[in-house]
């Protein structure tokens, strides 16, 4: 009998040191998710610092990893970076999604999005040419469904939260959709294959708005464990 509780005993024991040691993974792939945002955006400020005559409201933030940008060498392997970071987060978070449909689809769609960048690094921009030569037009269309990614995490993450997150959320989905709308409906120059001239700021505004979102789900996440069950299964229902 004593034999048999001891079994039973170190039994628990393995369970539960196999779950801490999971939720400790899952925990560290959560601080990617801030730690990939905030390498992106230093990236990219201060490479556009060690750019003379660069500007950060007239110039796109792909010209700094362009073909023949000075910042190139510095950027590329920078940001290769704060796309896997980006890429380990969405894991983490599909571990704590449990059977939340809507938090496994934000995971997907955070994949997809880091996939995305990743891919439009070996296509880059070439400075200097019209948005509609081929490398330029497949970069763009990477970069733009990178972002469409990123948008619908935004969506379904809105979902999947609750409280003050949701609103954030839903807030900066709809200032994101209307600025993307805005930035491009009937703009002559985008149209011509040109880049406007406040795009710098239209990207960063976008961007760095995205980056701070994924950086507050990666502090939310742990402590909303009833929209991301993650540790607490039964809890979670489907979505």
């Amino acid at each position: 009998m004593v034999g048999l509780v001891e079994t039973m005993l170190g039994s628990s024991e393995k369970v539960e040191s196999a779950m801490t040691r999971s939720w400790r993974i899952r925990k560290a792939l959560l601080v990617c998710g801030i730690a990939g945002p905030l390498l992106f955006v230093a990236t990219d400020i201060l490479a556009g610092t060690r750019w003379k005559g660069y500007g950060f409201v007239s110039r796109s933030i792909s010209e700094l990893s362009a073909v023949g940008a000075p910042t190139r060498p510095l950027v590329v392997p920078l940001n290769l970076a704060a796309e896997a970071l980006l890429i380990a987060f969405a894991l983490g978070v599909w571990g704590l999604a449990g059977r939340s449909r809507s938090a496994r689809v934000t995971a997907v769609m955070l994949f997809g999005s880091a996939a995305f960048q990743l891919m439009g690094a070996f296509y880059p921009v070439h400075l200097g040419e019209s948005l509609t030569t081929p490398a330029n037009t497949v970069n763009t269309v990477l970069i733009g469904t990178s972002v469409l990614f990123l948008m619908l995490a935004i969506g379904f993450g809105a979902v999947a939260q609750r409280g003050w997150f949701r609103l954030y959320s839903v807030v900066t989905f709809l200032v994101f959709a209307l600025a993307g709308v805005l930035a491009t409906r009937h703009n002559p120059v985008v149209l011509a294959g040109q880049r406007g001239p406040l795009v710098g700021a239209q990207e960063r505004s976008m961007m760095y708005g995205c980056m701070l979102w994924v950086a507050l789900l990666a502090i939310v996440l742990p402590s909303n464990r009833r929209s991301f069950p993650g540790r607490t299964e039964a809890s979670a229902g489907k979505r």
